[in-house]
């Protein structure tokens, strides 16, 4: 099962897939409605930030991405460039 969270300002859902790719799926219309490609391996955990129209995806390539939700575009990513470092196991969003 994709990661995912919902934007409660447009109800629309946000999946995180095991190719890296986050899409927009409106409901209500049943389509997809945008896609993307930004980790280079699967999304492990989503967050929806509505105040900030902000998406944050984190994936098991060892990145965390902050997203512009409205035009679904990268705009910050933070990467642990270590290979033999111990990463993250879990993430925690308290709002």
């Amino acid at each position: 099962m994709p990661e995912h969270d919902v934007s409660h300002g447009d109800i629309l859902y946000k999946l995180g897939g095991v190719e890296g790719k986050i899409a927009v799926f409106d409901p209500s219309a049943k389509i997809l409605t945008a896609q993307t490609k930004g980790h280079d391996a699967e999304i492990m955990d989503l967050y929806f930030y509505d105040k900030q129209m902000q998406l944050i995806s984190v994936g098991i390539d060892r990145s965390i991405m902050l997203w512009d939700s409205l035009k679904l575009e990268c705009v910050q990513v933070i990467k642990d460039s270590n290979p033999q470092s111990r990463f993250y196991s879990s993430t925690c969003f308290n709002t």
